[in-house]
């Protein structure tokens, strides 16, 4: 069974890959999305302004990709600071704590 720390280094690695693909993904689609012209979608006619420009969605994750980053910085912390004082958390706790942290920091985001 891994550690606490190694499944929070997983879960930053997780992360960190995910922002890389997010922003690989984007520039990609910029690239090949420059000459679409917007067209009408179920007979609706779409303006620019009701869509989501690329640059929008890009931002949208890059701050998600810290905030999460940032509780798993504070979560990894405050573990190394209990394993040093020689106790240890059960993982199924672990995960719980992570998914918490993660829920209360997005809420917060909203």
């Amino acid at each position: 069974m891994p550690s606490s720390t190694t499944t929070l280094a997983a879960v930053a690695a997780g992360c960190t890959l995910l922002a890389y693909g997010a922003s690989r993904l984007t520039s990609s689609s910029k690239k090949a999305s420059t000459d679409v012209a917007i067209t009408d979608l179920d007979d609706e006619i779409l303006s620019e302004e009701d869509c989501i420009s690329a640059e929008d969605v890009v931002a949208i994750f890059d701050k998600l990709f810290l905030t999460m980053q940032n509780v798993v910085v504070q979560l990894s912390q405050q573990v190394q600071q209990i394993q040093m004082s020689g106790q240890m958390i059960p993982e199924a706790q672990l995960r719980g704590l992570l998914k918490a942290e993660f829920e209360r920091a997005l809420v917060a985001c909203q």
